[in-house]
């Protein structure tokens, strides 16, 4: 196999050389450089699409969850310390085994829960 065949088969332009500057030309709309060279993004340019800007705060939502998460595992922890853990707060019933394995924390009988 010839040096044509092979760049026939790899898709190149037969007689290409890489190192033939000459050859190879920027891709439309980037003749200001490439958006990745250009260093991060003014805070003019983020507030313009949506991103991040520099006076956000942090996610406080994300705070907020975990804070209720943690809430919920300390009751949990409480009822498994009184013996009222897995009984339902609201009618007195057992809570399900396969229930309490998916929500560990659960404060309420499936039907209980739906009628919430």
């Amino acid at each position: 196999m010839d040096r044509g065949e092979v760049e026939s088969s790899a898709g190149l332009r037969p007689g290409f050389d890489a190192d033939d500057s000459e050859e190879l030309e920027e891709p439309p709309g980037l003749e200001d450089g490439h958006p990745w060279e250009d260093g991060p993004r003014s805070e003019e340019a983020a507030r313009s699409d949506g991103g991040p800007r520099k006076d956000d705060g942090p996610d406080l939502s994300i705070l907020d969850d975990l804070e209720v998460e943690l809430r919920d595992v300390e009751h949990a922890l409480r009822r498994l310390e009184d013996g009222s853990y897995g009984v339902c707060e609201v009618c007195g019933d057992p809570i399900s085994e396969s229930r309490l394995e998916a929500n560990p924390v659960t404060r309420a009988c499936c039907a209980d829960h739906a009628a919430q």
